[in-house]
């Protein structure tokens, strides 16, 4: 939770094991985290591959909202952002 402290409306990098993957713990995490961002705005991002956080932002109402060339060779970071109105 510290870098929710340090960076209020950004949410850290989440892993889960492969062994514990699909059974909801990702949903759970960050929506743990989200109620702890006090901003209307909440960011996170994945590279362009990894095709399971992508689905899983979307679902959680996240949208695309940009993408940077660079940080990883070949494969973009998306950021995503959720207005929690």
């Amino acid at each position: 939770m510290f870098l929710v402290e340090r960076v209020p409306n950004v949410l850290p990098l989440v892993v889960v094991s492969p062994n514990y993957r699909k059974k909801g713990i990702a949903s759970k995490l960050i929506t743990e985290v989200e109620t702890q961002c006090k901003t209307q705005k909440v960011f996170t991002s994945t590279n362009q591959s990894n095709y399971l956080m992508k689905k899983l932002c979307r679902r959680l109402g996240y949208n695309e909202c940009g993408l940077i060339e660079g940080l990883d060779e070949s494969d973009p970071e998306i950021f995503f952002m959720k207005n929690r109105i």
